[in-house]
This record gives C-alpha cells, sequence and structure tokens, in this order.
C-alpha cells in the first residue's frame, strides 16, 4: 500500500475476490514492507502478481534493500507479474536497468519526481487493444500531485501503451514531449507494467477504464 495510489480499488472493480489479495503496509519505516514480502524470497514467490504502489516507504540508501530488488527480478523472471506506479518507479529502474529512462540521475533516490501538478495533458493511446478498449486514440490525464514520476524514454523492448506531454519542475527542462506515461515489457517468464499516473480522488472515467485494463495485461 502507499499514501498516493489505490490499486486494491482497482482490483475489487475488475471482480478480483478480495479474499485473495494480501495487501503489506507500504507505510512502514521499520521493519519496512519490503522485509516482509521482498526479502523473503519463499513468501514472494507464492504470489501471482505484486503491486508497488505511489507513496510507500522507500529506504534513502540504494543497498539498503539491494537483496529487495534482486529478488523481484528473480520473481518476473519465474513467471511473476509486477505492477508499479510513479514514485515507485526506482523498484523498476533498480531491478530491470536500462529498460525505462527516467528524467535526472537515476542513481540519485527521487530524482525524477519533478512533474508539476497538471489539470489536463491531453495523451495519445498508442496501444492498439487500448484504442479498441476505449474507443478513442486519445486520453485527458490529470496530475494532482506535484512531484510524479517523468520518463524520458524507453528501450525498444517495452512496449508503450500512452504517450503525452509532461510539465516539469526540472531546472533544465521545463516541457518533455510525447513521452511515455504507460508502458510494459517482458522479463524472462513475466511481466512488467509501470505508469506515471494512478488510482486517486479526481481521475476521470477513462483513466479508470485504463488502469482495470491494465490489470489484464498482467
Amino acid at each position: 500500500t502507499g499514501q498516493w495510489d489505490n490499486v486494491y480499488q482497482v482490483l475489487l472493480d475488475v471482480g478480483i475476490d478480495p479474499g485473495i489479495i494480501d495487501a503489506y503496509n507500504g507505510n512502514s519505516v521499520f521493519p519496512t514492507w519490503t522485509t516482509y514480502l521482498l526479502d523473503d524470497y519463499a513468501r514472494l514467490s507464492q504470489y501471482d502478481i505484486v503491486f508497488v504502489n505511489c507513496g510507500l516507504y522507500e529506504p534513502n540508501n540504494y543497498s539498503f534493500y539491494a537483496n529487495a530488488v534482486a529478488n523481484l527480478r528473480k520473481f518476473v523472471q519465474e513467471g511473476g507479474s509486477l505492477y508499479v506506479s510513479d514514485q515507485a518507479y526506482d523498484y523498476v529502474t533498480r531491478a530491470f536497468p536500462g529498460r525505462l529512462n527516467f528524467i535526472g540521475d537515476e542513481n540519485v533516490r527521487n530524482a525524477a519526481q519533478v512533474g508539476k501538478v497538471t489539470d489536463v495533458i491531453q495523451a495519445d493511446v498508442v496501444d492498439p487493444f487500448l484504442q479498441a478498449a476505449l474507443g478513442t486514440d486519445t486520453i485527458a490525464l490529470h496530475y494532482p500531485l506535484a512531484a510524479w514520476a517523468v520518463m524520458e524514454s524507453v528501450d525498444p523492448s517495452v512496449k508503450t501503451y500512452i504517450v503525452g506531454d509532461a510539465f516539469t519542475m526540472s531546472a533544465t527542462q521545463d516541457t518533455l514531449h510525447q513521452v511515455p506515461h504507460t508502458v510494459g515489457f517482458t522479463e524472462g517468464d513475466g511481466r512488467v507494467v509501470y505508469t506515471s499516473f494512478h488510482q486517486e480522488p479526481g481521475i476521470n472515467p477513462p483513466v479508470e477504464q485504463v488502469l482495470q485494463l491494465l490489470m489484464f495485461e498482467l
């Protein structure tokens, strides 16, 4: 769980039985949720999908959870799926380096969290699956919280679902044009989906529908 995202609600919306969902407290400082789940591969490997919500507690020192991200990478390679949103992007960049390129120094924690509060970003749905399901190739994205994580580009092996501009607080780049907002890729036998926007108050019905449809990509 995190402070800003509520993917649990998305799972309920698509009909997942709450009895098969285990929630770990992502706001616990110590022991952290990584200690309970990611550091214990026997526990981690019992799951089909792990959802990492935006706004959870992350240690300041990357080396603190090196074992956790190694286990997460193994989990996906062996057939598990991983869903990560917004400020939790570090778990993707640490476990799967080179797949997603975020603004700023990826060796500096939270460096990519420079997205501005933005009422509407008119974005393009570039994935045919989402286009057909939504009945449109455009979508209005809403970023009500400052400091959302901004992607610049992705590796050619990564599937992009939605692209659009990103208005930033960066000293060097005020606006990035047509950058990824939602992406996915395979690793070994598993799959990873990352989205910069997420379930939170104020999002519009099309965005809610996108989040629900992404559950079926895992």
